[in-house]
């Protein structure tokens, strides 16, 4: 890592957070930088009150804690962006053995994901599901809950055979973690499946 110059209104303890693992990467910390510059000139050049009246400490801790929600890192893995992919076959149509689940992006809190299928046309049933613990993630940032490891309460998605056309059904997998029962991120993918 290169050395930075620290500037003059930055105090050693965020000399010192600049390089740690706190969930700030380098170009956040830049924009960080350039914002807090920015307002330490706007409040120097509007007639320096605020310097004047706090003195230049003062006014430092003051534009620092005002930044602080601005300068947090941008996760990538936040519920707008978990995506999920089922890798749905013939073998799992009424079937028991769950098809592969593949999780994109999921927040990097998470523990274990619950996976819900229903039918998506009203009334919406429910047809089974099951819990995976996380495993790691692969190289593309994915969590993969494996084909039949949905054993417990899975039961696949079966076209009713009275009503013929095509049926939908949802696989709905939350991103949970053991300290709350909330989820931190829900994505539902549909099936369509003919009689």
């Amino acid at each position: 890592m290169e050395d930075k110059k620290a500037l003059p209104w930055q105090t050693y303890q965020q000399q010192e957070r600049s390089g740690t693992a706190e969930g700030m990467h380098e170009e956040d910390l830049r924009s960080c930088n350039k914002d807090l510059f920015g307002i330490k000139h706007l409040l120097a050049n509007s007639g320096g009150v605020m310097m004047h009246h706090f003195g230049r400490a003062a006014a430092c801790l003051l534009i620092s804690a005002f930044c602080l929600g601005g300068c947090s890192s941008t996760d990538s893995t936040t519920e707008q962006d978990m995506y999920v992919s089922v890798n749905f076959g013939d073998m799992h149509r009424c079937s028991r053995i769950s098809p592969e689940i593949t999780v994109y992006n999921a927040p990097r809190e998470t523990q274990y994901f619950e996976v819900r299928v229903t039918t998506a046309e009203s009334p919406v049933q429910y047809l089974g599901g099951g819990r995976w613990n996380c495993s790691g993630r692969n190289e593309d940032n994915a969590d993969v809950i494996p084909e039949g490891a949905l054993v417990n309460s899975y039961r696949g998605p079966c076209p009713p055979s009275i009503k013929p056309g095509p049926h939908e059904f949802r696989y709905t997998i939350s991103a949970m973690s053991r300290q709350s029962e909330k989820p931190l991120a829900v994505q539902s993918y549909t099936l369509v499946l003919d009689d």
